[in-house]
């Protein structure tokens, strides 16, 4: 018996029937994607130069603004501003003279030790201050001293006194009036015994000198203008509440003032610009 052909089918008396083939699955066409072209930006040499140049410029800014913010804080910023205000900020600097440079072989002016006798002479002229006696003496007023002063001023001249023993004599007088109240007439060695025999004391000459040789160009009419207000300032009582220094410092600027001389002060007359040389010069040295 004949097995039928696939498809094939035995039909009734032994007829084949041919059977239909079932459909064959639709092939799926497979679909081609197409990528898609790719951005081509072209740099020239010059650009690239230019951006190498510039990514470490600007590395080194973010750098710089982020270490100013960490190290800025609310004290920096308000000294800043104090600064700004006070008009500190743009301070020029000072330029150092050497105001002892011109006495360096003179061994009477003790230039090394110069700095130590005036810082001393600072400290030791609030012990010998003279504070306000006038109201304590029964007998003796303003007017009465000041003619005492200024007859001891024509005695110092017509003797031609040096000028440090006038200002030690007005000092000494001061005093004594401070610790006593006395007569008209009294002996020296009450005078004396009341001072308890201190008669070395820094008195404005002594600052005087020191400021006249500071207020540069050294000039003869502002040396006799100043020791003309200093004496003046000694028959007025007032200036007694003052120290030493500040008279002698304030005499030397009237006399610049009243001769208009340019610039009215400087820097190096201050105790405070005396000091920041000396210690400017003492670093030199080392």
């Amino acid at each position: 018996m004949a097995i039928p052909a696939e498809g094939v089918l035995a039909g009734k008396g032994g007829k084949q029937a041919a059977l239909p083939l079932p459909p064959k699955p639709a092939q799926q066409k497979k679909v081609a994607v197409k990528p898609k072209p790719e951005a081509v930006i072209d740099i020239s040499s010059s650009e690239t130069e230019q951006a190498k140049r510039e990514k470490p410029n600007r590395k080194k800014a973010i750098e710089a603004s982020s270490s100013k913010k960490k190290g800025q804080t609310l004290t920096s910023t308000l000294t800043a501003r104090s600064k700004a205000v006070c008009g500190l900020r743009n301070k020029p600097k000072v330029q150092i003279i050497d105001i002892d440079a011109s006495d360096a072989t003179n061994e009477l002016a003790a230039v090394e030790y110069v700095e130590d006798m005036y810082k001393f002479y600072k400290e030791a002229e609030s012990e010998s201050h003279v504070y306000d006696y006038m109201d304590s003496q029964l007998e003796i007023n303003q007017k009465m001293r000041a003619i005492l002063v200024d007859w001891l001023i024509e005695v110092h001249n017509k003797f031609e006194l040096s000028p440090e023993t006038l200002y030690l004599t007005i000092n000494l007088v001061d005093r004594y009036l401070a610790s006593k109240i006395v007569q008209v007439l009294v002996m020296e060695k009450k005078v004396l015994d009341g001072l308890e025999w201190s008669l070395t004391v820094p008195t404005p000459y002594v600052f005087l000198i020191r400021f006249i040789k500071a207020s540069l160009p050294n000039e003869p009419d502002v040396n006799n203008m100043t020791f003309f207000l200093a004496e003046l300032g000694m028959m007025n009582y007032a200036t007694v509440l003052y120290c030493p220094s500040m008279v002698a410092a304030s005499t030397v600027y009237g006399a610049r003032c009243t001769l208009n001389k340019t610039p009215l002060w400087r820097y190096h007359l201050t105790m405070k610009g005396r000091m920041w040389e000396w210690c400017c010069r003492k670093k030199s040295r080392s």
